[in-house]
């Protein structure tokens, strides 16, 4: 009987350390800034964090701008018959896919190493120059 007593006291104590600890998460919860349902840290300033999204949303719009131009400028351009556009365009965006897929660990690991404000810019001057070398193949 002892024992059971223990049992329950110790049950209600921790029933009510959760009741705490979930009142106190929902006090955080309503302090912390919260930008599309992603939390954002409180020593990161708003500037920053809108940085990235921007900086997120150019690099995508310039990551999509050769699939959105290589139709055009394989047919006009390079004048590559109709029947074959469609084949050799699937082919060049797969192997542009891929090789994302095999150099994002790297650029990761280089990330690491290197630091990520030298990658970024070595990466919007790289994308830079194959932009303005593409205009002239």
């Amino acid at each position: 009987m002892r024992s059971y007593r223990n049992f329950k006291y110790l049950w209600l104590a921790s029933g009510a350390m959760r009741m705490c600890l979930m009142i106190e998460r929902q006090e955080n919860a309503s302090l912390s800034k919260r930008f599309a349902g992603i939390e954002i840290p409180p020593d990161l300033k708003w500037s920053n964090f809108f940085t990235m999204y921007l900086a997120t949303f150019v690099m995508s719009c310039l990551m999509i701008l050769p699939a959105v131009l290589q139709p055009a400028f394989l047919k006009e351009v390079i004048t590559i018959p109709e029947e074959q556009a469609g084949s050799i365009n699937a082919g060049l965006q797969s192997m542009s896919y891929i090789a994302t897929l095999l150099f994002v660990g790297l650029v990761g690991i280089l990330s690491d190493k290197v630091g990520r404000r030298i990658l970024a810019i070595s990466g919007f001057v790289a994308c830079g120059v194959f932009y303005i070398m593409f205009g002239h193949a």
